[in-house]
């Protein structure tokens, strides 16, 4: 009789998890149409609303970014040189330094001139005790830079800590080991534009950093991972964003927004009692009180989630730190829904009481227990002999099959809509990764949450450390800029082609060719140069050093040689160092100099150079040189000025327009005669350069010089580039 028991409750147990899995994977596809439709939509919109109308308007709200930190050194100052350069009018920069025990603190200090503030710190909401706030002397016009130094209190409450000292009415969270595209603060703000009163909070998808060619705090070019374990996690990133959250967002019922890049407006979160204190999952928790003190109100109140603006992330890439994360991150899911409980199935709150509160207890949460109880139940049931092999199939079909199938439409869904992988080797990857993350990574995060599950129950509070290799290494393989000592170097190679009209002495030609390989602490560049002029063909060889002296300034030197040279000098030297006193202000004297065959000449310059506002620069630099003939005790001091702005209206265009005046001396005796005359000259450069940072690039140049009284000099450049 017991077996018998036995026996029937295996096939009770079975019929349920069937009907289980069908009935999620109605939910699951359901959630994928309703995205598919959001994201189509929201492409079509897209192209009314443009990002640089948010950035000229008056009407865009500033923001306050806030960025808890707690031992992120490693990539704690990639992430905020990244902040402070994104494209938005108006906006702060909060870094909260949450009890750090590594070199945090020490490295915002060296790399951002901190210095101690006697800013009042105004406890609005409760926190543990801050030791000292601190302002960034080295940040630019439109955004100021304030770190927070406090004892540890845990995620929320550093978050508190920053909503405290902010002073604009939205604020972003910002994970430290995070970077934005420079127009994410820009698309994310847009449904705040469209619904300020309505909207309470926007969060932004977040992509898998972890083989990205990062440099100077901004992702370069895009690659998917080396390493099977990250990518699986890029699948899983692009299933739960653009097949859950779009469609959530699209229904209202969004219950979470990611803590690495999410939008809030301060006066709910305030209302709400901002981040709940020791929460370990404080990201929905506060999503879902908003949720809850909005319902009742007058008028709708809506949390969003834009699929456009981008935060790149550091994944894990080992199964320990992967393991704690998702424990974690599961141990949060269960906190915030049972301090919340009241919410399921309570038409008080409409849909999400009624809808998306059970999905997240019964298929979220309680996912792994079933999942995995499924296998055991079936195991079990084929010890007994009792297995039924069309439940067994089915029950594979549905657990496995299905779920590789939403992973490849989300995948294609990515490619279709977004496309943010250019490569077809990238595509096939995640499209194989899709199916293969369901053989052996899907029940080891199941068995990682399960964990969470149990640990939760226990009570477990522990955030769990996570083991990082910084941001900038995930690009070492293309040699970009690494935080730490020497390492490996990018390289470009440019070639160009130069014409030249003068209507005192007909045409001349110039062509030239150049390495560049740039280091983690400087730079070494060499190249030859060929020029055909008055009659005359001569070579130069170059070469160039660079080196940071410090965060705040730079050297760089410079020398060529001819070997054979009349219209170029013998030799030259040169030597400019460059000094920031000031974030948005760049100072760099400069010495010069050159050999020719009939005088020596020797000149000193003085530039300065502000950021006047995004992507806009203006340098005014001005020389002075000493002519030495040869043969003779005559010098002529001659001036020289240059206007030059630099304008980057598209991340992938730079246009450059240049007015200079200068006074230049020649021999007009016989050689050693000391005799000499010297002339005016005005002239207008115009420069254009298109290309990504990696890749191919192409340059073009224009100038017209006039010399008083009568002749003039034309001149034209094209050149291409490829960084590799």
């Amino acid at each position: 009789m017991t077996g018998f028991n036995l026996y029937a409750a295996l096939e009770i147990y079975q019929a349920g998890l069937l009907f289980y899995f069908i009935a999620v994977n109605i939910v699951y596809l359901a959630l994928f149409l309703i995205s598919l439709s959001a994201i189509v939509d929201y492409l079509h919109h897209k192209g009314y609303r443009n990002a640089q109308e948010v950035l000229r308007s008056r009407l865009t709200p500033p923001i306050s970014v806030l960025v808890p930190a707690h031992n992120e050194a490693v990539s704690i100052v990639a992430s905020v040189r990244s902040l402070l350069q994104l494209n938005y009018p108006e906006y702060e920069v909060i870094v909260i330094n949450d009890g750090s025990t590594d070199r945090t603190l020490q490295a915002l200090t060296e790399a951002f001139g901190l210095r101690k503030t006697k800013r009042v710190y105004h406890r609005t909401l409760p926190t543990a005790e801050v030791r000292g706030l601190y302002a960034g002397a080295k940040t630019f016009p439109w955004v100021t830079l304030t770190v927070i130094d406090k004892e540890k209190g845990g995620k929320a409450d550093a978050l508190n800590a920053g909503i405290n000292v902010s002073q604009y009415p939205l604020f972003c969270s910002v994970d430290a080991d995070s970077i934005l595209e420079r127009d994410s603060l820009l698309r994310v703000v847009m449904p705040f534009m469209e619904r300020f009163a309505v909207m309470m909070g926007v969060g932004g998808i977040v992509r898998v950093a972890n083989g990205c060619a990062i440099s100077d705090g901004f992702v370069q070019r895009i690659r998917l991972p080396r390493r099977w374990l990250p990518c699986f996690q890029a699948v899983e990133y692009l299933r739960a964003f653009l097949s859950g959250r779009v469609a959530w967002s699209r229904m209202n019922g969004l219950l979470i927004l990611s803590g690495a890049f999410s939008l809030f407006r301060k006066d709910p979160v305030l209302a709400a009692g901002g981040y709940q204190r020791g929460s370990v999952g404080e990201d929905m928790d506060l999503v879902v009180r908003l949720h809850m003190n909005a319902a009742g109100r007058s008028g709708p109140r809506e949390i969003a989630f834009v699929p456009d603006p981008v935060c790149w992330t550091e994944v894990p890439e080992s199964f320990k730190t992967l393991w704690r994360q998702r424990n974690r991150w599961h141990r949060g899911l269960g906190q915030s829904l049972a301090g919340h409980a009241s919410l399921i199935f309570n038409p008080r709150f409409g849909l999400i009481g009624i809808f998306a509160a059970p999905y997240f207890w019964f298929v979220e949460f309680l996912s792994p227990v079933i999942e995995l109880s499924g296998y055991a139940v079936f195991a079990l049931s084929w010890a007994l002999g009792s297995v039924r092999w069309d439940a067994f199939a089915a029950f594979l079909i549905l657990s496995i099959l299905m779920g590789v199938n939403l992973s490849l439409l989300a995948v294609l869904l990515e490619e279709f809509t977004l496309h943010r992988y250019p490569r077809i080797r990238d595509l096939l990857k995640l499209l194989a990764c899709a199916v293969a993350e369901n053989l052996g990574y899907r029940q080891f995060v199941s068995l990682a949450r399960l964990h969470g599950l149990i640990d939760w129950l226990r009570n477990e509070t522990l955030w769990g450390s996570m083991d990082r290799k910084g941001l900038q290494s995930a690009a070492l393989f293309l040699g970009l800029l690494a935080t730490a000592c020497l390492c490996r170097a990018s390289m470009a190679l440019n070639a160009g082609l130069g014409y030249e009209d003068f209507s005192f002495a007909g045409a001349g030609r110039s062509s030239w060719i150049r390495v560049d390989r740039r280091l983690s602490r400087g730079s070494i560049s060499g190249g030859l140069t060929r020029i055909e002029r008055f009659g005359e063909r001569e070579a130069q060889g170059e070469l160039g050093l660079g080196a940071r002296l410090g965060p705040s300034a730079g050297l760089e030197l410079g020398a060529s040689a001819s070997p054979e040279a009349h219209i170029l000098p013998e030799w030259s030297a040169a030597a400019v160092l460059y000094w920031n006193p000031r974030r948005p202000v760049t100072i760099s004297p400069g010495l010069r100099s050159a050999g020719f065959r009939a005088a020596g000449v020797h000149t000193a310059s003085l530039g300065i150079e502000a950021q006047a506002a995004p992507g806009l620069a203006v340098l005014v630099r001005g020389f002075g040189s000493v002519t030495q003939f040869r043969g003779s005790r005559a010098e002529d001091w001659t001036p020289a000025v240059l206007l030059a702005l630099r304008a980057q209206p598209m991340d992938w265009l730079l246009v450059a327009p240049s007015f200079a005046y200068r006074e230049e001396s020649f021999e007009a005796g016989a050689p050693g005669s000391g005799i000499s005359r010297t002339f005016q000259a005005h002239a207008a450069r115009l420069d254009l350069s298109a290309g990504r940072e990696r890749g191919w690039a192409a340059r073009a140049a224009w100038e017209y010089e006039r010399r008083v009284p009568k002749n003039f000099v034309r001149r034209y450049e094209l050149g291409l580039s490829y960084r590799f």
